[in-house]
């Protein structure tokens, strides 16, 4: 079975507060992207490589590609992520498989994706997911400029945190894209649940969490020192 990784390093990054895409910024001396880059290079299931980045950035992110083997494609991203996703499944080929994975979660590692390709091999479409630690509260309509502290607790039974990569049934996923019909999602394996599919949830990891704000960088820092092995 084929496997494509379709990795999107198209976010601007605007809560970093960085003139570069988060993808690009530092990480220990690497570029953030590199590490997703790695993990799917490295990975004995993964055939083949999709980058997709904002289009100024195309240059660089193609010089970066060119020391990963599977990178196939190196391609423009769109303003919107889904759109994004889109764009890069015409770089599929004969795939069976595509994960999309976020470049912002660099932390990701060989377990996840296995189990992510496994699943989605057997069922069709799978999500990585982490059970929420912290009470969840529904934040309160303001009033008078104020913000009640009003009911609104989430029972945290049943309930997980998506993470990427999520992977498909490439079929499937070109399918569920195309009756979308512009419908806003948050993710793909919504548009495959839009169309009745169920999509399964495996175990994902805590050090696979996304890049959002400067503290995330220097955690992700302190995870990758020498020596660290959680």
């Amino acid at each position: 079975m084929k496997t494509t990784a379709l990795i999107v390093a198209a976010g601007a990054g605007v809560r970093m507060g960085r003139p570069r895409p988060k993808a690009f910024l530092s990480l220990c001396g690497l570029r953030v992207v590199e590490y997703s880059l790695a993990a799917f290079d490295e990975h004995p299931l993964v055939d083949g490589i999709i980058l997709m980045v904002p289009e100024p950035m195309l240059t660089e992110a193609a010089e970066v590609a060119a020391r990963f083997r599977k990178v196939a494609a190196v391609a423009a991203a769109a303003a919107l992520g889904l759109d994004t996703v889109q764009l890069g499944l015409n770089h599929a080929g004969d795939a069976d498989l595509i994960l999309v994975h976020d470049a912002a979660r660099p932390l990701v590692d060989r377990d996840l994706i296995s189990r992510v390709i496994e699943a989605a091999a057997r069922t069709g479409a799978a999500i990585p997911g982490v059970r929420p630690r912290d009470t969840i509260r529904k934040e309160p309509e303001p009033v008078a400029g104020e913000h009640r502290m009003g009911a609104g607790t989430h029972d945290r039974n049943g309930l997980v945190l998506v993470q990427t990569p999520q992977g498909f049934r490439l079929s499937l996923l070109r399918e569920a894209a195309a009756a979308a019909g512009g419908v806003e999602v948050t993710d793909d394996a919504m548009l495959v649940e839009m169309m009745g599919c169920p999509v399964e949830v495996v175990e994902g990891s805590r050090r696979n969490f996304k890049l959002t704000t400067p503290d995330d960088l220097i955690f992700a820092s302190a995870l990758l020192a020498p020596g660290r092995k959680a």
